[in-house]
């Protein structure tokens, strides 16, 4: 919701990941963070998860 009625910059003050477009604060915002729980499918990591996916393995 917050994404379509509001123009970045965003700050998220509570994250436990990053998110593309959001500022993020917080002891758990860094970009190794993944849920370990079931969770919805739009979680700060699925975009992370989808493009590590499409991208050629490096061995």
């Amino acid at each position: 919701i917050i994404e379509t009625c509001s123009f970045a910059p965003r700050l998220e003050l509570f994250a436990r990941g990053a998110r593309r477009g959001w500022l993020v604060w917080g002891n758990q915002a860094d970009d190794a963070y993944e849920p370990t729980w079931a969770t919805y499918s739009h979680n700060s990591a699925a975009e992370r998860r989808q493009l590590d996916q499409l991208a050629p393995d490096s061995d």
